[in-house]
């Protein structure tokens, strides 16, 4: 966990929070010094210990898929609590700063470089998408298909690490309780959208129910 390596200062530009590949001026240094201005390690550590005692499996995935953890500020107007961009795998850039906040940041952002990898080797979606874009809850914006899947992959594995946190009652914070149920209402949707619209491969079918199955237990 360190925000001091200069290659790893990413320079942001106007297109808004840093998607895959967007987002970036490649090869340039954010010089900007409150950018990357020292913080304090304790909340992530205590996120990371609430996250290894309540759903250790996942634990396990984060240390095999995250190599750094680079606590940033996020530019002047934006609402953003963290990003990672597939061109940088292994690097989350977390802006939050409470607890359950770094927590949900922090399995938010493993679950997209999970993702990728995951896409690497099993195709997911079919080739072939709809060019409909559809309003979802997590956005202001309307997403494609291929983003809903995302928002959806991302947002499931939030909801149970809140599921096992609140069943856990290690941690007591109301925030968990009313995230939880934003969430599910928006990754159903989501889901909903994906079952009428997106185009699966076979192994995509399998996700798809999983991801019904996740929604219909809430």
């Amino acid at each position: 966990m360190r925000n001091d390596i200069p290659w790893l200062k990413l320079n942001l530009n106007e297109d808004g929070v840093p998607e895959r590949t967007t987002g970036i001026n490649f090869g340039n240094i954010d010089d900007i010094s409150n950018r990357y201005a020292a913080f304090d390690p304790d909340p992530f550590y205590k996120a990371l210990e609430l996250l290894s005692s309540t759903w250790a499996e996942e634990y396990y995935d984060f240390q095999e898929m995250v190599q750094i953890i680079i606590p940033s500020n996020a530019p002047e107007g934006w609402r953003v609590d963290g990003y990672s961009v597939s061109s940088y795998q292994g690097a989350c850039w977390i802006v939050s700063r409470k607890i359950e906040k770094i927590l949900e940041t922090l399995v938010h952002e493993q679950s997209h470089l999970k993702l990728r990898y995951i896409e690497d080797t099993i195709p997911i979606l079919a080739s072939d998408q709809p060019t409909e874009v559809f309003p979802v809850g997590w956005r202001t914006d309307s997403r494609p298909i291929e983003g809903i899947f995302e928002g959806v992959f991302v947002h499931i594995h939030c909801i149970l690490a809140m599921s096992k946190i609140i069943s856990d009652h290690t941690f007591k914070d109301y925030y968990f309780d009313e995230r939880l149920h934003q969430l599910e209402k928006q990754v159903a949707e989501g889901v909903n959208i994906l079952g009428n619209h997106a185009n699966f491969t076979e192994y995509g079918r399998i996700f798809l129910d999983w991801a019904q199955n996740v929604i219909h237990r809430a």
